[in-house]
């Protein structure tokens, strides 16, 4: 055991040693919190647009101090992760990864790929549509159905009621 002299500080390293020491832990808690924050908001734990809690609490919760909460909302911010409003707080600045992406979908996806995913997924969205309906929905879906039937019947094949469907149809509509 070394006994400390009265020249050394309470608050201070004895010597060039524990300094570099000192650093390189605060340096590993750093990255710690960094990590966990980054985590928490790429997750979802602090939305887009969120306040991120003060320096103060945010060293009480990490058990640091508040120059390395700092240092991290920097680090933060840096990454455009975070921005900071001197007087207001830190508020989180990141959309999620998938609104990032999502400037061009037809960059990521096939339409082949859509069409396999449709597939997959329209049969259980109609059976669940089908098990969640009630009476008024399926009212509405026989009166819907009932129209269609009425306006095939009555339709004839004649050159001018064809003429006459196709001239009232919203697309030679919008070329008028």
């Amino acid at each position: 055991m070394t006994n400390k002299s009265a020249s050394s500080s309470a608050y201070g390293p004895d010597s060039e040693g524990e300094s570099d020491e000192l650093a390189a832990v605060s340096g590993r808690a750093a990255n710690a919190i960094m990590a966990r924050l980054r985590r928490a908001i790429e997750t979802g734990v602090y939305a887009d647009g969120d306040q991120l809690p003060a320096e103060r609490q945010l060293a009480v919760t990490f058990g640091t101090a508040r120059s390395t909460i700092r240092k991290v909302l920097d680090q933060l911010e840096q990454k455009n992760l975070v921005t900071r409003r001197v007087g207001s707080g830190t508020f989180v600045n990141y959309p999620g990864p998938l609104k990032q992406g999502m400037d061009d979908i037809t960059d990521l996806v096939s339409p082949l790929q859509l069409i396999e995913t449709r597939f997959a997924i329209e049969p259980y969205m109609t059976r669940l549509a089908t098990l969640h309906a009630t009476g008024g929905d399926l009212d509405n879906i026989e009166n819907v159905l009932s129209g269609s039937r009425l306006r095939t019947a009555t339709r004839t094949c004649s050159p001018s009621s064809t003429r006459n469907s196709i001239s009232s149809s919203p697309a030679a509509r919008a070329t008028r």
